[in-house]
């Protein structure tokens, strides 16, 4: 057996997100569908992380093993030419067998894009809230989020689900265009943790929530249902970190 590493770059519009599911089009189906071509084999993929329905990836990273050698460059190209234009095979790597793209990944980071002004071009790719947010209160606001905490608050909850604790080594909002980009680094993330958080400080941004009110959500530990979920489309899965040994 031979493990291959895969880099991976896909618009999340047209997907019922990553994980494989029956009848629906999803990244890992269409992947494994090629994959199957290639090898003449039904090979199975594992991700860093399985975005939801809509939520795109930049960076995305899965590895699978096949039953036999093949150069990484013919992988590449086959792949690229055997699934659909929203999805891009950036790199292949041979690994060894102790990577494991979601068991090794030491962080995760995303960003989130907000439109500042209504656009067409970017629809698919950034969420246009409606009003102009102000920007020093959000950035107020994410600044709680640093460190390691408890973000049930911010979580939706899943059965068997053994702790909400997240290490946030990361956070910031910048401004790019008419875009205002949320980025956060973290070693893990929960189910619709980002997109709550974005619906909470978007709340902030508009003056309906003080960034002490945030932050008391926040160490609450409660779910509160004033806060809701941002769309999938201004989500995007920028890169996943690993230990240099499997970089």
């Amino acid at each position: 057996m031979v493990r291959y590493k895969l880099l991976i770059e896909y618009d999340g519009t047209d997907f019922h997100g990553w994980q494989l599911q029956p009848d629906v089009r999803t990244v890992q189906g269409e992947i494994e569908q090629a994959l199957q071509t290639v090898f003449k084999d039904r090979l199975r993929l594992s991700a860093a992380g399985r975005t939801d329905t809509g939520v795109h990836a930049a960076g995305q990273v899965a590895h699978f093993d096949a039953p036999h050698f093949l150069p990484v460059e013919r992988i590449r190209g086959s792949l690229n030419a055997l699934t659909g234009r929203d999805v891009v095979v950036h790199a292949v790597d041979e690994v060894d067998e102790t990577f494991h793209a979601r068991f090794s990944a030491q962080a995760r980071q995303y960003f989130y894009r907000i439109a500042l002004q209504k656009t067409a071009i970017h629809r698919r790719l950034a969420f246009y809230p409606g009003q102009l947010p102000h920007v020093p209160a959000m950035q107020e606001a994410a600044q709680c989020l640093m460190g390691s905490h408890d973000f049930r608050a911010f979580s939706k909850k899943i059965p068997g689900e053994k702790h909400y604790l997240c290490d946030v080594e990361q956070v910031e909002w910048f401004r790019e265009g008419e875009m205002l980009i949320f980025r956060i680094r973290a070693n893990r993330f929960l189910h619709s943790m980002i997109r709550l958080l974005i619906g909470g400080l978007i709340k902030v941004g508009k003056g309906q929530l003080s960034p002490q009110q945030f932050a008391e959500i926040l160490h609450s530990r409660q779910q509160n249902n004033t806060i809701y979920k941002a769309p999938a489309n201004g989500l995007c899965l920028e890169k996943v970190y690993y230990p240099r040994h499997h970089a």
